[in-house]
């Protein structure tokens, strides 16, 4: 079963005494932020502490009848059978089902995503931008992703043709990020990569230190 939460980097409201230290500046005008965005932890920010806390306490109150990875903002928790579970699905019997595990983390009140948290356990599941089949042993690119990706990349191709325009920095910039990503389930094309990563090398300019 999978987790997202929403908004990551915008859910640790500021206390109110700090909120004058939080005042950004914008086209002339001050505005006081009212969130903690990032904080001084750089691998997760304060979120992820806070998500980081929902692991440990599901880890310390499921152990040995589930586990839980974390990357960022995505949770993904796996249960095993159990012989006496209260939880019967098909010839299995669990330890917890979707509300019991949710209800462990209730008091942190974090607002999980309603599109990208999963409404009960299955084999089948999203995580880290991947469709994973447990039964299958398969990953692969979801199908809203695929065309999503193939619609950026057909654009930018169109536009090349018609207008005869060189790609630029952040062209190959965002289609090269995209690319990295595919081949984690398409790992032939990281052949094509390197022509990407030569042009992006030969595009930026470094300006030595005086």
């Amino acid at each position: 079963m999978s987790f997202d939460i929403k908004a990551f980097h915008r859910t640790c409201p500021a206390l109110p005494d700090h909120k004058p230290f939080l005042v950004v500046s914008f086209k002339g005008d001050f505005y006081i932020d009212h969130v903690h965005p990032f904080g001084a932890r750089p691998a997760s920010s304060n979120s992820g502490q806070v998500a980081n806390a929902s692991v440990d306490i599901w880890h310390a109150e499921t152990h040995p009848t589930c586990l839980f990875f974390k990357y960022e903002d995505d949770i993904e928790a796996f249960r095993y059978p159990v012989a006496d579970g209260p939880f019967q699905e098909g010839p299995y019997r669990y330890a917890h089902d979707r509300d019991s595990v949710m209800g462990l983390v209730a008091d942190l009140n974090i607002p999980w995503h309603p599109e990208k948290t999963d409404p009960r356990f299955s084999t089948n599941f999203t995580y880290i931008g991947f469709s994973w089949d447990l039964v299958l042993r398969r990953v692969s690119l979801p199908e809203k992703k695929r065309l999503k990706y193939l619609n950026r990349i057909t654009l930018m191709l169109d536009a090349h043709l018609k207008n005869r325009a060189a790609f630029n920095l952040r062209d190959i910039q965002v289609i090269h990020g995209t690319l990295v990503h595919v081949t984690f389930v398409y790992p032939e094309g990281s052949s094509r990569l390197p022509a990407f990563s030569n042009f992006m090398a030969g595009s930026i300019s470094f300006v030595p230190a005086s």
